[in-house]
């Protein structure tokens, strides 16, 4: 009881304990602990009646007036209108859950707050003791039990005849090699990396750590000459915290799961450290074993850290996370994954070598990667049939967008109690928006554009158009077009360097100009658009390549307020617009001079739906022999030598209808 009345007001919601109205959600570390965090609320009900005018603990009560209390666990799903209504018909409403993402979004708006339930420390405990046996030590010769489940607290005061056997037994629970945190994850019900798709590079990165991890098993290399750690990054439901899953399992060790949210949920700075110290030390016991950190961007970089009032307490996590990665003793056994959408967000003193070393992508997959992925998760059903067809409609789709539609073909064919059945698969795809011809016919031109530009200048960006695909139907908001492009050799980026990628990126708008009379507002008006990547090309020749007119360095596309130095210099505004002009109009000249070459590339586009490098060099020779279009992509067109340092991929894309590609 304590541990609620402390997390409500913590919470501010003070009013709520007086008896007036309001919202509140608890969310329960323990799915364990439901039953007894329910049980304790009954009776703090029943002991503070008056005081609290009949503090109403509920989620939901359709059939009659009684008060009840549910836990969100014990419904199917909660929904918006499941909190509207209970919000509607009560004054005072406690909501359970063991997740933060359970609670509706429409119940999270409303409630004066959404807090978690402290662990089990050392006030708390003191009390459970005095409840108990009458007595208590003081809290400096108290066991650590933060890690423990109230309810495995409870029990092991509840057999134990005497207070020093009590605290006996929970010491030796808290240090148990295995200790039962929910932080520690069963992996022999997740896949292996061999039954997932569309992992790309992190799929490569994974087999070569089970091969290193069984030789280090085996005594057959030292730590040294382990892999220490990863980030992996990629859009939301691209398999991250699966692909950790699926490692784990393929080596066939424990991983324990946590993230800086859950440390914080601990309480203040000091508790959040003994936290993160806690997994950390939890995570050596069982080694070797993997620790996973969902959402590692959330630590910052301290270069960021601007706002005096957090920046000291921000600077002590980060500094905190340091000493554990680098460890005083060591961390041996224990490799550390992270997951993120936003690697640029990361302090790069947590991803240098022997820390988290390697930053891996998780693409968007494609449609052999897509098929793979939904047979997966139909787990057998629909053995002969060609997903095919289905997977090349689902352009852009996340694995997690995928596991969604053969869930609620699963659901549909079992409510209407027979076989799931393709149809059933697509009836749950999402709504798809068809392109007109018009629109589509525009979009192989834009991606043409792209693909034609790129090959004609990668004498100068060693940076050839690996591929271009379109679709003739997309989801809403995603993109009917793409163009990849990879610059795989390190070569000095020069001027004409940036030049020549900023043609290729605003390639696609000077070919809808020059031959449809105007371009679409594809071209711009969104973040990750052709026109903002080239935007920041040409502020990153301005203010950081010293190649503009000033040699002063004043940021990089790294920095979060990078854009903000055009909004507040004027000259610094026209400089790269007439960079950008003048990229277009080059874009434009060579577009002219090879006309012939654009419309077979639109057509082969509007034909096949995608086309590659080989297929785009040879379009462009066949229309004009030049032998620098001899270099793949895995040579410098420069001077024909090989592969020295990888770049990241990029990709220009196209958004259905109104949405044209963007980079």
């Amino acid at each position: 009881m304590d541990l609620i009345v402390r997390a409500v007001r913590q919470a501010g919601a003070h009013n709520v304990l007086r008896g007036g109205s309001g919202a509140i959600a608890l969310i329960v570390r323990h799915a364990q602990d439901l039953t007894l965090v329910k049980e304790a609320s009954e009776m703090l009900l029943l002991r503070a009646r008056r005081e609290w005018n009949d503090l109403d603990l509920i989620i939901e009560d359709r059939n009659a007036d009684a008060v009840r209390i549910i836990s969100i666990e014990e419904k199917l799903r909660w929904t918006d209108a499941d909190a509207a209504a209970l919000l509607a018909k009560h004054r005072r409403v406690l909501v359970l859950a063991t997740e933060d993402a359970d609670i509706p979004s429409f119940f999270r708006q409303a409630a004066e707050a959404v807090v978690p339930l402290a662990p089990c420390d050392s006030h708390a405990l003191r009390g459970m003791l005095y409840a108990f046996f009458g007595q208590a030590p003081a809290a400096h010769e108290l066991p650590d039990v933060s890690g423990l489940s109230i309810t495995a607290v409870t029990a092991a005061l509840r057999t134990r005849a005497s207070l020093s056997r009590a605290l006996a037994s929970l010491s030796r629970v808290a240090q148990a090699p295995v200790a039962p945190t929910e932080s520690m994850r069963d992996v022999r019900t997740d896949p292996t990396l061999a039954e997932l798709a569309g992992l790309g590079e992190v799929a490569e990165w994974g087999q070569s750590l089970v091969v290193d991890w069984l030789a280090y098993r085996a005594k057959e290399i030292t730590w040294a000459e382990m892999p220490k750690g990863a980030v992996m990054h990629g859009n939301s439901g691209t398999g991250k915290t699966t692909a950790a899953k699926a490692i784990a399992r393929s080596c066939n060790a424990p991983i324990f799961i946590h993230s800086l949210a859950r440390w914080q949920a601990m309480g203040h700075l000091g508790d959040l450290l003994k936290a993160m110290r806690k997994a950390f030390d939890e995570a050596k016991r069982n080694a070797p074993c993997i620790l996973f950190l969902d959402e590692i961007d959330s630590f910052g970089d301290r270069s960021q850290f601007i706002d005096a009032r957090n920046e000291q307490y921000c600077r002590e996590v980060v500094n905190g996370f340091l000493e554990c990665l680098d460890g005083a003793d060591g961390r041996e056994g224990v490799v550390v994954i992270g997951a993120t959408n936003y690697p640029d967000k990361i302090d790069p003193a947590i991803l240098r070598p022997g820390r988290l070393e390697r930053l891996i992508a998780i693409p968007l997959p494609d449609a052999t990667a897509r098929a793979a992925i939904l047979r997966f998760h139909l787990a057998g059903l629909l053995e002969g049939a060609d997903l095919m067809p289905l997977s090349r409609r689902l352009e852009g789709l996340s694995g997690a967008d995928l596991e969604k539609i053969v869930r609620d073909a699963r659901r549909k064919a079992r409510l209407e109690k027979r076989p799931v059945t393709l149809d059933d698969l697509n009836a749950s795809t999402p709504r798809l928006i068809a392109l007109s011809e018009d629109a589509y016919h525009r979009i192989c031109l834009h991606e043409a554009a792209h693909a034609l530009v790129g090959c004609l200048v990668m004498s100068e960006t060693s940076n050839p158009p690996l591929m271009a695909r379109v679709v003739r139907e997309a989801p809403p908001g995603l993109p009917a077009g793409e163009t990849m492009f990879g610059r795989s050799v390190a070569v000095p980026l020069t001027r004409a360097a940036y030049l020549g990628d900023i043609a290729a990126l605003l390639a696609g708008m000077a070919a809808e100009t020059m031959l449809l009379g105007e371009h679409c507002d594809g071209s711009g008006s969104r973040v990750g658009s052709d026109l903002h990547h080239a935007t920041l090309r040409a502020l990153a020749l301005e203010v950081a390549a010293g190649m503009g007119a000033s040699l002063v360095y004043r940021g990089s596309m790294q920095d979060r307020d990078f854009l903000d130095l055009l909004n507040a210099d004027a000259a610094l505004r026209e400089r790269v617009d007439k960079i950008l002009h003048f990229c277009r109009e080059k874009a434009e000249t060579l577009l002219s001079g090879h006309r012939s070459a654009l419309l077979e590339l639109t057509e082969a586009l509007a034909d096949k739906g995608e086309i590659h490098f080989r297929d785009i060099v040879a379009i462009v020779q066949a229309h004009r022999p030049n032998p620098i279009l001899n270099a793949a992509p895995g040579t410098n067109a420069v001077d024909g030598s090989g592969p020295r340092r990888k770049r990241p991929k990029t990709s220009a894309k196209s958004g259905p209808v109104k949405d044209s590609p963007g980079i």
